[in-house]
Parts: C-alpha cells; sequence; structure tokens
C-alpha cells in the first residue's frame, strides 16, 4: 500500500489507531428489516446498538434508507448497554425517536476492529474493518481473513487514491452489509435468494469458522 501511503492520515482516538467495536441490531420477529434488504426494497431500516469500546460511548442508531438512495442516521447517547430497547423506553422517546420498539428483538451481534483513514485533499473517510465475529443465539462465525474497505466521499468528487490502487489491482467494488450479510451467513432460517451470488463468492474467497 505504498502507493497510497501519503494520501491518508490515521485516525487516532485515545492514542490507539485500531479501534475495537460492538454492535447489536435489532430487527422484528420475522426480520422486516432484514427483507426489506433481501427484497430489494428501496426504502430500508436498520437499528442498533453501538459501543465504541475504546472511548466507553453507547449509542443507539438508526439509519433509514429512502426510496431515493438518500440514507439518514440518527443516534442517541445511551447510558449502558440495554438487549431489550423497553429497558430505555424514556430515553429514546425523549430524543424524538419512534421505533417501535416494542416490536423489537436482538437478533444479530457483530465485534470487528476498525482503523480509519482520512483524505485532506480529496475530502474523503477510508474505513478498514478487520477480525469480525457474528454471533446470534444459536451460532458463533469467525470471519478469518475477511477485510470490509468502505470510503465515504462527496458525490461529485471523482478522484480518489484508494479507488485508483483497486482498479490497478482488479480490485471489484461491491456492496456490504454487515447485518443483511452477516444474518444471512449465519442465520439458516431467513431466505437468502438474492443473496447467494455474493455469498457463494465469499464463501469461495474467505474462510467462514462456525462455533456452537
Amino acid at each position: 500500500m505504498d502507493y497510497i501511503r501519503n494520501d491518508y492520515l490515521v485516525l487516532e482516538i485515545e492514542g490507539k489507531r485500531v479501534q475495537r467495536y460492538e454492535t447489536l441490531y435489532f430487527d422484528t420477529e420475522d426480520y422486516q428489516f432484514y427483507n426489506m434488504h433481501h427484497n430489494k426494497k428501496g426504502t430500508r431500516l436498520k437499528v442498533r446498538i453501538r459501543k465504541y469500546i475504546e472511548n466507553g460511548l453507547i449509542f443507539l442508531e438508526i439509519k433509514e434508507k429512502n426510496n431515493k438512495s438518500v440514507t439518514a442516521k440518527r443516534r442517541v447517547a445511551l447510558p449502558y448497554f440495554p438487549q431489550n430497547l423497553m429497558e430505555l423506553k424514556n430515553v429514546i422517546e425523549a430524543a424524538g425517536i419512534d421505533i417501535m420498539e416494542e416490536e423489537l428483538q436482538p437478533q444479530l451481534w457483530t465485534f470487528f476492529q476498525r482503523m480509519t483513514f482520512v483524505n485532506p485533499i480529496h475530502k474523503e473517510r477510508m474505513t478498514i474493518d478487520v477480525d469480525l465475529i457474528l454471533k446470534n443465539s444459536e451460532n458463533e462465525l469467525l470471519c478469518e481473513n475477511l477485510v470490509i474497505v468502505e470510503l465515504k466521499r462527496e458525490k461529485n468528487q471523482h478522484d480518489s487514491p484508494i479507488i485508483q490502487w483497486m482498479k490497478n489491482h482488479q480490485v471489484k467494488e461491491d456492496g456490504f452489509s454487515k447485518y443483511t450479510i452477516g444474518t444471512a451467513l449465519i442465520n439458516s432460517e431467513v431466505k437468502k435468494n438474492n443473496f447467494k451470488l455474493k455469498l457463494h463468492e465469499l464463501k469461495h474467497h474467505f474462510v467462514f469458522d462456525f462455533q456452537q
């Protein structure tokens, strides 16, 4: 990666360049949010609680995508990490958030480590996630050699050192949702016809180790 070494600054938090994340995703009993994505609905919703291990901050985060592909993210700080949203119903309502919390259940845990890089010239931010662990009430899945790179930048920004590097090395760009793909990987009950090709490619290139 010497090609892009001088283009990005590494974000440090509490003096550390690698940050650990612990996330619990909520969904309805029949996986309504998962199915929105699987069925390619324009409107999609994710509800999660995320803990930033290094600084101890905990947030309820709601990501909502409309049928114009515009994503809005809201979050509210939480005093502790609940596993039942009804525990913090008053906090959620006080923040002006309506997410039918009484109908949502914890469905998937994710654990991973992240490094964040910022390009001050091109105004873009790149995150690299490794050591992903998926866990539900029945299984635990270790994604041993999977690396997830996400790039966020302004829509009118066309030049990007990392994108040029990936093109030079024939690395294909593709979407990856930790919740939806993670659920498809670890849960045998959900439908996954529209994810079959992506799941096949993942299982062909990466090691997934089930721990029961």
